[in-house]
């Protein structure tokens, strides 16, 4: 069983990621209350949806994800992606799972949650190592890196 927590200090939540091993490469993203009450499943680890999540980052107001999918050669769907869902979402509740955070080809890795749904993550889609920002589901993202 893996297993990685993230909180925002000025939450009210906790949120980890737990391979119960009910789906071969697949994580579920669980959220809970300080006190372990009220625990919901925001991504789950089975069916169509389903992401096999590695790190988690939380703002007061989202908590985005790194996935990959694994497989046998690199390629566009299995380097690493990031996805953002709503801190204080419900499992079936419209607008929880928000979506990718980049639409960008390439990897995306090594987030940091900054405020709201703002994010800051290392993008190497050109092919060199950028730190990109974005505020929730952005199109394009501002390269910051080496321009």
């Amino acid at each position: 069983m893996r297993r990685r927590c993230s909180g925002s200090p000025h939450s009210a939540s906790r949120f980890w990621l737990l391979d119960e091993g009910t789906a071969e490469g697949r994580t579920v993203l669980r959220r809970a209350a300080l006190d372990g009450s009220g625990v919901v499943d925001l991504s789950p680890q089975t069916g169509p949806d389903a992401l096999n999540a590695y790190d988690v980052t939380v703002s007061e107001d989202a908590v985005t994800v790194g996935t990959y999918l694994p497989d046998t050669e690199i390629r566009n769907e299995s380097v690493p992606k990031l996805y953002q869902f709503a801190a204080g979402g419900s499992p079936e509740g419209p607008g929880t799972r928000k979506g990718r955070v980049s639409c960008n080809r390439g990897e995306q890795s090594s987030a940091a949650a900054v405020a709201g749904s703002q994010v800051v993550w290392l993008d190497a889609t050109t092919g060199v190592t950028d730190v990109v920002t974005g505020q929730g589901i952005v199109r394009p993202v501002t390269g910051l890196g080496s321009q």
